[in-house]
């Protein structure tokens, strides 16, 4: 792999370029937004499509209950994972994972195949690969920031949630009202757009 374009600039004693043009830093951003908007909607989304299918408030907290367990399974060895793995590669692996999960549901509703393990298994695997992409991707950051620029960074990332926060449950409210598949075919684009995105990252070869 080449070097990301600002340790370049710092190996030949220049400036290091503003985060707006820093391309690594960009691609990441934007890919963790596209993963992040999708969490948001599928939080929203699958629940509504559970009581939509008479599914009752035991499912419901079946469903959630399942997610938060993959997320702590997971959450201890996703940070030993992303110090030792190539870390574009392991949150590549994630984000098409993710996209077949969310694809095969939106093709069951299609089909008209919903089952309740069918759901299920789908949220454990997003809180599976949830807690495995995260910390990966806040590893890279400082392999794509440089040391001055880092606060920065990290308060840019900060305000990310907010925006997927503000953006994602409307967005699954109106695609479902229209379409009970909509939310989740449009999360597999989501996670879709974010694995094209990280196929144009570039990560220095060392840890940081």
């Amino acid at each position: 792999m080449t070097t990301a374009p600002t340790e370049t600039a710092a190996a030949r004693g220049g400036a290091a370029v503003p985060l707006s043009r820093n391309r690594a830093y960009n691609i990441l951003w934007s890919s963790q937004l596209m993963s992040e908007l999708a969490m948001e909607v599928a939080a929203v989304a699958v629940p509504l499509l559970i009581l939509a299918r008479h599914g009752s408030p035991l499912q419901l907290g079946l469903a959630s209950s399942a997610m938060a367990a993959a997320h702590m399974v997971a959450v201890v060895p996703a940070g030993m994972i992303a110090d030792r793995w190539d870390r574009r590669a392991l949150m590549l692996g994630c984000q098409l994972l993710r996209v077949l999960g969310m694809a095969s549901l939106a093709g069951a509703l299609l089909l008209d195949r919903y089952a309740f393990w069918h759901v299920l298994l789908v949220v454990v695997l997003e809180g599976f690969l949830g807690s495995v992409f995260d910390p990966a991707e806040h590893a890279a950051l400082p392999q794509v920031v440089p040391p001055d620029q880092l606060s920065t960074a990290v308060a840019r990332n900060a305000a990310r949630p907010y925006v997927a926060t503000l953006v994602g449950p409307g967005v699954a409210g109106f695609l479902f009202s229209a379409l009970p598949l909509g939310p989740f075919l449009a999360n597999a684009v989501m996670f879709a757009l974010s694995s094209v995105a990280l196929c144009f990252l570039r990560l220095p070869r060392g840890r940081a």
